[in-house]
């Protein structure tokens, strides 16, 4: 899916989006609506605020929930 439609599932269901093609690294984000806008997440622990996407990033159709 894209970032789009995975922002909108993870806000619904209080989840995070990470890109399939990215799988085999422990990081994921977390959208919020918050100062924090979107956490950096390293399983539980978040390790940076306000991610910064790649054009590549937006433009990706890979994204999933986890």
């Amino acid at each position: 899916m894209n970032i789009q439609e995975a922002v909108k599932q993870a806000l619904k269901t209080g989840k995070g989006i990470q890109r399939k093609s990215q799988e085999e690294l422990p990081i994921w984000f977390l959208p919020t609506n918050t100062p924090v806008c979107i956490a950096i997440m390293n399983g539980e622990k978040m390790i940076s605020k306000k991610w910064n996407p790649e054009a590549d990033d937006l433009l990706a159709n890979d994204w999933k929930i986890c």
